[in-house]
């Protein structure tokens, strides 16, 4: 148990939460984007936005509380979520990845490179551009 307090759970616990705050809310933005003619990331649609901040909600959670009342009980539960957070956070980045990759290729693999013309007006500074 002393090695565990060495880590400086509370700490740990502290930063979980904040990286969970910061996920939720680049979550809510990813979940609030529109998508024209795309389809949405593969990490929304198995909502990694909203299990990925709860799992570091819980498992910050659980190491403040190992750190402040260590107990054999809490500390064992305290990082065995914590194994499962980073578990999940190591699916979530994959996820991230996979989804930047085929996002990447999916305009070219479906023919939907968009054409844009470009007409030029004879008053000095105006342009407008098509679709």
């Amino acid at each position: 148990m002393e090695e565990f307090l060495k880590g400086e759970p509370k700490v740990l616990g502290a930063v979980q939460v904040m990286i969970a705050l910061i996920n939720l809310s680049i979550g809510i933005i990813m979940i609030n984007i529109p998508f024209d003619h795309r389809e949405p990331a593969i990490s929304l649609i198995l909502a990694a936005p909203a299990w990925g901040p709860l799992m570091f909600i819980i498992s910050g959670s659980l190491s403040i509380s190992a750190g402040m009342k260590p107990t054999k009980r809490l500390v064992t539960i305290s990082l065995v979520f914590n194994t499962i957070s980073a578990v999940l956070a190591a699916a979530a980045s994959i996820m991230g990845v996979i989804s930047v990759i085929l996002g990447l290729r999916s305009p070219f693999l479906k023919n939907e490179v968009e054409t844009v013309v470009v007409i030029q007006s004879p008053n000095p500074g105006m342009t407008t551009m098509l679709p």
